[in-house]
């Protein structure tokens, strides 16, 4: 009879761990809500998970149990050797693959989203507009308190792209680059464009120093739509990224013809 109670709750210690696998599983990756609410969950163990509004951003470690998520971060106060833990606590009322709904439990968490009694969130795979008809994109990012590229870039349907770049200490490709981007990275560009909720951005103004600031124009569906800011919201960030990447780094051909690009 005790071998038989102990099988029986082997099984079950091993199909709860085999849950909780799961659901870590699950919920790993990027997710975005309708309010342009971001949130990218990593791993336990990393300090480098999102949590954003459009308005506010932090990087934080998280804590995942079977139906609750944290986000935390760990202080000690001068004079104490005690650690002190702000979190941002949820109820996980959905998860699936393709969708996640939330429920703050913290005054952290509530005040962030506002009181809102629930948010939902859909994968960003599964987050995609096939209706985002692209025309063309204008890109720039000024130069900050450090080693930042001045980048200048024009990209339109066709995949033509037109590059100045200033890069900190690199003469040699500095200049100005035309040429046609690659499949692979216009695919990249698309895919991000479709899944990042484009048609209900909008770029809160904030005040700051030393830090780039980041210019976008994008033309799509016969709209044209302007964002400026030195801290874009998080839902931003991938677009961003791909774009410095290649206006860093595209291999094109040097011109001495500059291009009146749009401010």
């Amino acid at each position: 009879m005790k071998n038989h109670i102990c099988t029986i709750f082997i099984i079950l210690f091993c199909f709860a761990a085999f849950i909780k696998a799961q659901n870590k599983s699950t919920i790993q990756g990027t997710w975005i809500s309708e309010n342009n609410d971001f949130i990218k969950i990593k791993e336990e163990g990393s300090r480098f998970n999102i949590l954003s509004t459009n308005e506010i951003e932090e990087q934080l470690n998280i804590m995942i149990k079977k139906d609750s998520l944290s986000f935390y971060t760990k202080y000690t106060k001068v004079g104490s050797d005690k650690i002190y833990f702000s979190k941002y606590d949820f109820y996980i009322k959905k998860m699936n693959e393709k969708q996640l709904i939330l429920i703050p439990t913290s005054e952290l968490s509530k005040n962030l989203f506002n009181n809102r009694p629930q948010i939902i969130f859909t994968r960003q795979e599964f987050n995609i507009d096939h209706s985002i008809s692209f025309e063309k994109l204008i890109y720039r990012t000024t130069s900050c308190y450090g080693n930042c590229s001045i980048i200048n870039l024009e990209l339109d349907k066709n995949k033509n792209i037109y590059i100045h770049r200033e890069i900190f200490n690199d003469k040699i490709n500095s200049g100005n680059f035309k040429g046609t981007l690659s499949e692979e990275e216009y695919a990249r560009f698309i895919n991000i464009l479709q899944t990042s909720n484009l048609r209900k951005w909008y770029f809160p103004e904030k005040d700051g120093s030393d830090s780039p600031i980041t210019t976008l124009i994008i033309y799509h569906n016969g709209k044209r739509k302007y964002f400026k800011s030195m801290f874009p919201p998080a839902i931003s960030n991938q677009l961003i990224k791909l774009l410095y990447e290649i206006g860093e780094k595209a291999q094109l051909i040097r011109t001495d013809k500059e291009k009146q690009m749009e401010y």
